[in-house]
């Protein structure tokens, strides 16, 4: 059996320790306007939704209000490629908070990318390249060179073990 140790050097004490309730940021509201573009433009946008428009469609005097999805840059993208003017955005962002059986753990910490190998083919394979997969009922590892099933033996190191290793307890 390998053991996939923490790596010593990501050992971090989690400020948020024992906490059951988190905020964490949510969605990103993105209301625009903008002007000087004729309503046949306004068809070509993918991350803009317009709400409504009013003004001289002939002339392209037209502004508009709309809803942006995605990021900021690709919705700035797209206004300049339509060749939009006096572009205002306005973004806010939900906080949701989430609530958590589970009381947050002391500690923050990764494992080393350590090699397993493989009890089918016998390759060895890097922890992080092993397919991990579950059905509605379990779960289990694919070997990614021989597509065998559930062929690997390793387990976790515990923090526990690591802060002793490390000399912290």
């Amino acid at each position: 059996m390998n053991l996939i140790k923490i790596d010593l050097k990501s050992i971090k004490k989690n400020p948020d320790a024992g906490q059951t309730m988190f905020q964490v940021a949510g969605r990103v509201h993105t209301e625009i306007s903008f002007r000087g573009v004729t309503p046949q433009k306004l068809d070509k946008l993918d991350k803009i939704k317009v709400v409504s428009y009013s003004g001289n469609s002939r002339t392209g005097e037209v502004e508009v209000k709309a809803i942006g999805y995605g990021e900021y840059d690709d919705i700035m993208d797209e206004l300049h490629k339509i060749k939009a003017k006096n572009i205002e955005i306005v973004q806010t962002r939900d906080v949701e908070t989430v609530h958590s059986i589970t009381p947050a753990p002391k500690y923050h910490f990764k494992y080393l990318n350590t090699k397993v190998e493989c009890f089918e083919c016998g390759v060895k394979i890097r922890r992080e390249k092993i397919i991990e997969e579950d059905d509605c009922c379990r779960s289990y590892t694919i070997c990614p060179n021989c597509r065998e099933h559930d062929s690997f033996h390793f387990e976790f190191e515990r923090i526990s073990d690591a802060l002793k290793r490390k000399g912290d307890v």
